[in-house]
């Protein structure tokens, strides 16, 4: 048995490090945009349910062989939740008289299920959910239709969508979804490359799932969209985007006593809207600038004693490697024409 204790995350779950947290802040905010532009607003809610109310309706798989369940020290018996869809009709139910229906909501949660791990399968996920609660007319699906067409173009799943509505949709009346809340409704969106070829995301119409909660008839209609499944297809096309960089620009005091003033200058070029970082510890100015543009920064200051005397510094373009002699009073107009040249 080893002295230490385990580095790897516990089987089908997952860590980020900055540089994939930084793909995927991309990928969601440009989905959220998305969504908010429609007049979703964004709630959340507990990690922790009562188990029950994921055994009513999410279906004998995630009940049965799926769920991660706990006693508390109470005897309440608890689920981590494995979907969002029944903790928001929950959240609809014990809110009902406060709200001013139809509701428009979104979220972005994380979710368990004890899966068996594999490509597309993990088992601690991130979904986003979207969803209107408090009308059955049409409209909600027209609305829902024309949000998943911008999701998939402004997530670049597709690059442009072109064409009459008949060339983008297909009915097929045998599909049929896991989940036992759906009433009417149910869609897809598949990739059909031969290189991904799987479900993408989907969701569909649940007309008296709030009724597990309440005397009130409040109809839902949303989709769910995983991380996992998303990833994949980004991942497999080539459309990720890069990781963004640590810093725009590294401020390099060259000597302790000039650690103070390094400070100032990394507040103005931040008060000017620059990511600006400073070393944390004395290091060679050579190994500093390695550093830098190792992080993705594109622009270093150096504050060297003589020149700082003079009331100047050194800005240098890490790109070109062109640099400049400055006055300290432009330091952000110099750095400025460097990162946007």
């Amino acid at each position: 048995m080893s002295q230490y204790l385990p580095t790897v995350p516990y089987r089908g779950t997952r860590d980020f490090l900055p540089a994939e947290m930084s793909v995927r802040q991309q990928v969601f905010h440009r989905l959220f945009e998305v969504i908010e532009r429609y007049g979703f607003a964004r709630y959340d809610g507990p990690i922790l349910e009562a188990a029950e109310i994921y055994e009513a309706k999410s279906g004998r798989e995630i009940a049965d062989l799926q769920l991660y369940t706990l006693t508390d020290r109470g005897g309440r018996r608890l689920a981590l939740r494995p979907e969002m869809t029944p903790s928001v009709a929950r959240m609809i139910a014990g809110n009902a008289n406060s709200l001013q229906f139809p509701v428009r909501w979104y979220c972005h949660v994380n979710c368990h299920r004890y899966e068996r791990p594999q490509r597309g399968r993990v088992r601690e996920h991130w979904q986003i959910n979207v969803d209107i609660f408090g009308s059955d007319h049409p409209t909600c699906e027209s609305v829902l239709a024309d949000l998943s067409a911008d999701v998939l173009d402004r997530s670049r799943l597709v690059k442009l969508l072109a064409g009459p509505a008949r060339d983008l949709v297909t009915f097929d009346p045998l599909i049929v979804r896991a989940f036992e809340y759906y009433t009417s409704t149910v869609f897809e969106v598949f990739d059909h490359d031969p290189a991904n070829n799987r479900s993408l995301f989907g969701g569909g119409r649940y007309g008296d799932l709030v009724g597990l909660f309440s005397d009130k008839r409040i109809p839902g209609f949303g989709f769910g969209m995983g991380d996992v499944t998303l990833f994949d297809f980004l991942d497999t096309h080539g459309l990720l985007p890069q990781p963004r960089a640590e810093a725009d620009v590294v401020v390099i005091p060259t000597h302790d006593d000039l650690c103070d003033d390094a400070r100032t200058v990394g507040r103005q070029l931040r008060q000017a809207g620059w990511n600006t970082s400073l070393p944390l510890e004395p290091r060679k100015l050579g190994k500093e600038i390695a550093r830098a543009d190792k992080a993705g920064a594109r622009a270093v200051v150096i504050i060297g004693p003589e020149d700082w005397k003079a009331g100047n510094l050194v800005v240098r373009n890490l790109t070109t490697g062109d640099q400049e002699t400055a006055a300290s009073a432009t330091v952000t107009d110099v750095a400025t024409g460097f990162l946007t040249g």
